[in-house]
């Protein structure tokens, strides 16, 4: 039985949410208007009630502001609770990530559970940290083979040289997010935005490097976003 059935009987038959037969009889009221459902066209509203034809529209319109509103209060509640959470990491963490990061790796910042949200926290800047360290020393590298040894066969193999400049790029950005106070769940979030955005939008240059290093750039943000180079 479909839930737009028309019955004309003052017995009104719909489906409940088991998926069973109940019946709403004559001195049953349309929950919209209230008048006695009687043996007036009837039909199934969404929320699975009879209601009269004619308040039908009407009826659903009014579960549907019900429903925005629930929604609304919602996510205000959960936008609230995420500032409150926010402003308590950055008064505990600071906004200095170096010094976060020393105090942190001192053992001096206790481990408040492996599975609480400000430990992650904890850990993955701790990890956004080390990577900027770890990609400044393979641009160093680099450099040193270009000025000092083999230039020909520096720019031959620069291929990491590009990743490392990419993903310093990114976590210094990162960086400025912390010292903005932002936490890291809103920077996972800007790391999967912009992920979609710079696959959704390529340039393609003339310039080879141009374009290598835009695809570098690009597989830098999405590792953030997956926490795949953590």
């Amino acid at each position: 039985m479909s839930n737009l059935s028309i019955v004309k009987d003052a017995e009104a038959i719909a489906l409940n949410r088991i998926g069973q037969v109940a019946k709403y009889r004559r001195h049953y009221n349309c929950p919209q208007c209230v008048q006695v459902l009687g043996a007036r066209k009837v039909q199934v509203a969404s929320d699975k009630r009879v209601v009269h034809g004619k308040c039908r529209d009407l009826y659903e319109q009014v579960l549907r502001e019900k429903r925005d509103a629930e929604e609304r209060a919602k996510k205000k509640e959960e936008i609230a609770a995420k500032e409150i959470l926010r402003k308590a990491l950055i008064k505990y963490r600071g906004t200095d990530l170096d010094a976060f990061c020393k105090e942190l790796r001192s053992g001096e910042i206790k481990s408040p559970g492996e599975n609480s949200i400000a430990w992650r926290e904890f850990g993955f800047f701790d990890n956004v940290r080390t990577g900027m360290k770890s990609a400044q020393k393979e641009l160093d590298r680099w450099i040193k083979r270009v000025s000092e040894e083999d230039a020909k066969a520096a720019f031959t193999w620069s291929e990491g040289a590009f990743a490392a400049a990419a993903k310093l790029d990114v976590l210094k950005q990162i960086e400025g997010m912390f010292k903005h106070g932002m936490i890291h769940q809103d920077i996972l979030a800007h790391a999967q935005r912009t992920t979609m955005q710079l696959a959704q939008y390529t340039n393609r240059s003339t310039s080879i490097t141009s374009n290598l290093i835009e695809d570098e750039t690009r597989a830098a943000w999405a590792n953030v976003a997956e926490r795949s180079w953590i």
